[in-house]
């Protein structure tokens, strides 16, 4: 049986590489869709999504949650975006919540997905590990 209660329960979570050159692997540079999608068994509820994302060491990366919607009974579905050029190469957990009236967690997938990130080629000719759990690509002005 799905992850859930009586109010809400997990239909599908989805991790979907957004490029379709990468040949299915998460690169750097890949853009990335957590689809969240479960089925709503509560009338009117004011619900939101929370989205944590962690290291596989435990570290928090971030934490990103959507508007407030009013859902009715049925399939609710959800996409966060991550985009490219963002995450670091190494695994990463998702952690999931349903919230209720922006407070109350009425579903909490500690460990909803996990998933790696590749380096396919380097732009320098540093080897090691690149410091740091996110690495976007900033703009740079060099006079």
């Amino acid at each position: 049986m799905a992850p859930g209660n009586d109010k809400v329960r997990l239909h599908y979570i989805r991790l979907t590489p957004d490029a379709e050159d990468n040949k299915g692997r998460i690169i750097l540079e890949t853009p990335l869709k957590i689809e969240i999608g479960f089925w709503n068994f509560m009338s009117e509820a004011q619900l939101n999504f929370s989205l944590h994302l962690f290291t596989i060491e435990g570290t928090c990366v971030l934490a990103s949650v959507s508007n407030v919607f009013a859902a009715e009974q049925g399939i609710v579905k959800g996409t966060c975006y991550i985009p490219g050029n963002f995450l670091n190469n190494g695994t990463y957990r998702v952690m999931i919540k349903i919230v209720q009236d922006s407070k109350i967690s009425v579903l909490n997938l500690k460990e909803a997905l996990y998933f790696e990130v590749t380096e396919d080629r380097r732009k320098s000719d540093w080897y090691g590990k690149w410091p740091g759990v996110v690495r976007p690509e900033f703009k740079w002005t060099v006079t």
